[in-house]
């Protein structure tokens, strides 16, 4: 019973991660309350409150959910066993793309985080959420790069904190501009392509080929 009875709560926590996350997206952060999500969820304020303190909790589950499994796959690049962290940087990039193209969730998400801030103090916290992620992306690339930089495959004088920064702005421009016209943009397409003109600035001949 006991485990049964563990099964439904993790259900349910599902269950109310989904129905905030589609609230978050149709109504905002600001105009989004934990009434509304637990009603869409079809449960009581109450419930809400037994699995998340607050509305901040909620969403920031929300976010992880997608957002933990990319940095793992970029915490990956550094391993001493890989021969070539830019062509994976690369792949694990396009990878990403192509799931926010096919995924509504992932869509929703970053749509949450990079469009539908209001003001108010929810707009603050995923302020500090999107600093946050943006840091942790940034030190992934920045050691992906200086891996590089070990095996030699990095163009003379290349300024590796300079250049992790320079990538992530052109993934985070793709990302944005994909979000805000899905239907005229090839994302994994003009993504990548933007991608590859930005590395093969940073890495010597033959590093992507």
């Amino acid at each position: 019973m006991a485990r049964k009875t563990k099964e439904e709560a993790r259900l349910t926590h599902e269950e109310l991660l989904d129905a905030a996350e589609i609230c978050f997206h149709e109504h905002g952060l600001a105009r989004t309350t934990l009434a509304m999500i637990g009603a869409r969820a079809g449960y009581t304020r109450g419930a809400v409150y037994w699995h998340f303190r607050n509305k901040g909790e909620l969403l920031e589950a929300v976010i992880d959910r997608v957002k933990l499994p990319f940095l793992q796959e970029l915490e990956r690049l550094v391993d001493g066993e890989r021969t070539n962290p830019i062509r994976d940087l690369r792949r694990v990039t396009q990878q990403s793309l192509a799931d926010l193209q096919s995924s509504p969730r992932l869509r929703h998400i970053l749509g949450i985080i990079m469009l539908r801030c209001d003001s108010g103090d929810d707009t603050r916290q995923v302020l500090d959420m999107r600093r946050e992620g943006f840091s942790q992306v940034i030190l992934r690339i920045t050691n992906a790069l200086r891996r590089a930089g070990e095996l030699g495959q990095l163009r003379a004088g290349v300024d590796i904190d300079a250049a992790a920064a320079i990538v992530h702005m052109i993934m985070l421009g793709s990302i944005h501009g994909y979000l805000l016209a899905p239907d005229s943009i090839d994302l994994q397409r003009t993504g990548i392509s933007a991608l590859d003109i930005v590395l093969r600035a940073f890495v010597n001949d033959g590093v992507l080929d």
